[in-house]
């Protein structure tokens, strides 16, 4: 069963009133209301996360914007790639509006914007919905953790080091520090990272979230040092420091994605 029929699948069988509780959950109206770009949901098997992604994508529909989706299931596993995830979803939305069919297949005819993620990501997503005027679209990925690791949405790593040079002067105490000790501090941090993190992409973001506001270098090289056991441990020491900070209402809003 391909993505469209599962996703079928998943709507005819969902109760009707099945997950309306979101809708009414403050974190998710910040979220639609574009505040910010990432809303995830982490939760044990069978705990209904897949039923709850066909909610969110049924009310979004019936609403004023577009969306896309990828329900990533470990049967099949050859089509974890963010490639196929990302060109999957890019094709759903041919189907859904005019302009934006025009504009992929203008896009196609462009050999080099199909093959990276990083241009596929850009020149399909990006581009066509930096205009104010143009409907939002929401991309509704389900079953992260159902893909096999070499195909986990990913970036290479030479795509990991560009996002980490970018970003990491954003890093406040950097932009206070003498530049001999903010270069060498800066270098640490992007070595680590890229070490570290090799083609996680979100691994090294949530690690970047989590000592961006850190006010002195021992307290980022000890963060650093830190052995992580994954996505989820790092996410939750994301979390908790943002809780301390008492700012646990932007917990999901982490910086623009790719």
């Amino acid at each position: 069963m391909d993505n469209e029929a599962f996703g079928m699948n998943i709507e005819s069988s969902r109760l009707s009133r099945s997950g309306e509780w979101i809708l009414g959950e403050k974190l998710y109206d910040r979220w639609l209301k574009r505040r910010f770009p990432v809303l995830w949901f982490l939760g044990k098997p069978g705990t209904g996360k897949t039923y709850l992604t066909s909610r969110i994508l049924a009310s979004i529909r019936q609403g004023a914007g577009l969306a896309g989706y990828f329900y990533i299931r470990e049967s099949m596993n050859t089509q974890h790639t963010l490639e196929v995830i990302l060109k999957t979803i890019a094709y759903q939305i041919t189907g859904l509006h005019e302009t934006y069919r025009g504009h992929a297949i203008a896009a196609c005819k462009v050999g080099n914007n199909l093959l990276a993620q990083e241009s596929i990501w850009e020149s399909l997503f990006l581009k066509p919905f930096t205009n104010d005027k143009t409907k939002p679209l929401f991309v509704v990925i389900d079953g992260i953790d159902e893909a096999t690791p070499e195909n986990q949405p990913a970036l290479s790593r030479a795509d990991v080091e560009i996002f980490i040079r970018k970003r990491v002067m954003e890093i406040s105490l950097l932009q206070k520090m003498r530049p001999r000790p903010s270069k060498k501090l800066k270098g640490d941090i992007t070595k680590t990272l890229s070490d570290s993190f090799d083609g996680m992409f979100m691994l090294a973001k949530l690690m970047l979230a989590e000592v961006k506001d850190m006010n002195k270098p021992a307290l980022i090289r000890k963060a650093l040092a830190k052995p992580s056991r994954g996505l989820d441990d790092i996410f939750k020491r994301v979390i908790t420091q943002v809780t301390d900070r008492k700012n646990s209402e932007i917990a999901w809003a982490l910086s623009n994605p790719l």
